[in-house]
């Protein structure tokens, strides 16, 4: 299947699948994704806070990789995050995850970066088993923590 593969950048004719995709990865995790065309519209294309890069089999997209600029003051170099990844369920074990991936790796590399970092919910096997094949390590015993709206700025 890989053959018929085509990865490159999102445009705004894919908010539609893009919209499908990350709704179907928050099921898939038991969650409930609030993403939706306007939203996406106005992040990834007007305000480019982050960007993705899709597989097109034919004329579907059957996966991307999301990623927004992140900088790495220990080592001082620039990389990316990879934010989120799906590949839809009848697509996966075919090699469209890896390409995806792979031509993350090879853009940020030819843009001057050194890296690409995630994080992954401790319980996703298959994830883990997917990132070990393509040669990934843990870093760190990190936690991920965050900080809400309703908290940020106060005092």
């Amino acid at each position: 299947m890989s053959d018929n593969i085509i990865i490159r950048p999102a445009v705004i004719a894919d908010i539609s699948a893009l919209v499908r995709l990350a709704h179907e990865l928050a099921e898939s995790e038991g969650e409930q994704s609030l993403i939706s065309a306007s939203v996406l519209l106005a992040d990834c294309f007007e305000d480019k806070t982050h960007a993705y890069l899709v597989a097109q089999q034919a004329e579907e997209i059957v996966g991307f990789v999301m990623y927004y600029a992140g900088y790495d003051l220990q080592s001082a170099s620039r990389g990316v995050h990879l934010g989120d990844i799906c590949v839809t369920k009848s697509a996966r074990r075919q090699g469209v995850g890896r390409m995806l991936v792979a031509e993350l790796g090879q853009r940020i590399l030819a843009d001057g970066g050194e890296w690409v970092s995630w994080t992954m919910l401790k319980g996703n096997v298959e994830a883990r088993e997917f990132y070990k094949k393509l040669g990934a390590k843990k870093v760190r015993d990190v936690e991920f923590w965050a900080l809400g709206k309703s908290k940020m700025g106060q005092k």
